[in-house]
């Protein structure tokens, strides 16, 4: 009867050491996942203040552009490039802000 109970103890504990290491290997990559988010959050915040401050570059120059007396107004082709600059950095930066979110 001994022996039994003694077989049965080996068994659980060898099952119950295999679900430690399990459970430490989750938390390890856990970890890691959640330092990889944070390194992607910063990232991420770093770029959306890099484009904020294209996107009212661009702004200005565009607001500068259309400031001048009628005589002078023209929408050329530069104006229309620095639209299009103007509406990809606001798309970019809306991704961005939507990686924030979903990392936080």
């Amino acid at each position: 009867m001994a022996i039994r109970v003694d077989a049965v103890l080996r068994r659980r504990l060898h099952s119950n050491t295999l679900k430690l290491e399990d459970l430490k290997w989750q938390r390890e990559e856990a970890t890691r996942d959640l330092k990889s988010l944070q390194e992607e959050q910063t990232y991420s915040e770093q770029n959306l203040l890099e484009v904020m401050d294209q996107e009212r570059v661009v702004a200005a120059r565009l607001s500068d552009r259309a400031k001048k007396p009628s005589r002078e107004l023209i929408k050329d082709e530069v104006n229309r490039k620095l639209r299009n600059e103007l509406g990809q950095i606001r798309r970019f930066a809306k991704e961005l802000t939507n990686n924030i979110e979903r990392i936080l």
